[in-house]
């Protein structure tokens, strides 16, 4: 789904109940965008409301030889969102986007592969992409997000990649624009639309549990897995970045521009991204070895908030 493309997942008349389950296996792949050409769009949901209609759309990516659903610069992927205008060669911040309807569940199903979603840029940079997570329809009490993340190596997100809270009844002639810079606010009981983050290592959302719970979302969390069912909001908060200095892992995104790492991370409510500089690595090593996993691991934490030292496990 390259450039000025768009894909999407809806129901119609014909359809009203639409169950799409993507699986990607073997060496599959699931390009928007790759590393020559810039990314389309992806949305799930209706443009119009109905309420004989629903959507279920389920990813599944479980393939050890390279299997991946991949998101390059200028990339667009929208649950419950979708765009009404991204000509090309344009910037997230130049988007305008609005809630789609009837979307009852959305499923990210990682067993084996990569998740890519890791353009560390701001919004005013023509590098960035953006995933965008929206309402699911609320006269369904079983409608839910669900992430499930195989812990073995095999299966990655490798992240730091914007993404944003869309709100409820964002219409196409009253689009969002985003306004993706340097504060990650966090999410309140309401007014949330618009916020956002960056996309976390899968090591980071596993460590999402409460005994069992993650705000209002059931956890259910193993050696082998970790699955979390909730809302939006928890699902926002269990796929995005925290404070580097109160999160449990002490991890930084990395992502890989050309010959340079690009890292991002979270200080307070300021997002981090920067290139790497030699002196704050543990140990020499090339770009490309530096950014393979997809993050790296923080050292101590300086007076600002920010790690002293960077690690590659």
């Amino acid at each position: 789904v390259f450039d000025s493309a768009l894909l999407g997942v809806e129901s119609d008349a014909q359809s009203p109940k639409t169950n799409i389950d993507m699986t990607l296996s073997g060496n599959a792949k699931f390009l928007i965008g790759d590393e020559n050409k810039a990314g389309g769009v992806f949305q799930v949901g209706n443009i119009t409301d109905s309420d004989e209609r629903q959507i279920d759309f389920s990813l599944t990516i479980n393939g050890r030889k390279d299997a991946c659903f991949y998101m390059a610069r200028e990339a667009f992927v929208g649950f419950a969102a979708g765009i009404v205008s991204k000509p090309s060669d344009t910037m997230n911040n130049e988007w305008k986007i609005h809630t789609l309807y009837n979307v009852r569940n959305i499923s990210i199903n990682l067993q084996a592969g990569t998740f890519y979603h890791n353009q560390i840029f701001d919004g005013k940079d023509r590098n960035a992409s953006l995933l965008a997570v929206g309402p699911l329809i609320h006269r369904w009490a079983v409608g839910k997000y669900l992430l499930d993340i195989n812990k073995s190596s095999h299966a990655k997100f490798l992240a730091g990649g914007n993404v944003a809270f869309i709100g409820h009844d964002i219409t196409d002639t009253d689009p969002y624009i985003p306004a993706i810079e340097s504060t990650a606010e966090p999410l309140t009981i309401s007014n949330n639309a618009g916020k956002y983050s960056l996309l976390a290592p899968s090591q980071i959302m596993q460590t999402r549990n409460n005994n069992g719970r993650y705000g209002a979302a059931t956890v259910i969390d193993t050696d082998a897995s970790y699955k979390l069912v909730g809302t939006q909001k928890e699902f926002f908060k269990a796929i995005t970045m925290s404070d580097y200095t109160t999160s449990g892992e002490k991890l930084v995104a990395a992502g890989l521009d050309q010959f340079d790492v690009r890292i991002g991370y979270i200080n307070g409510t300021s997002i981090v991204r920067e290139e790497i500089v030699p002196h704050r690595l543990t140990r020499k090593g090339t770009s490309s070895y530096f950014a393979e996993n997809g993050f790296l691991r923080g050292v101590g934490a300086s007076d600002s908030g920010d790690p002293q030292l960077l690690a590659k496990e």
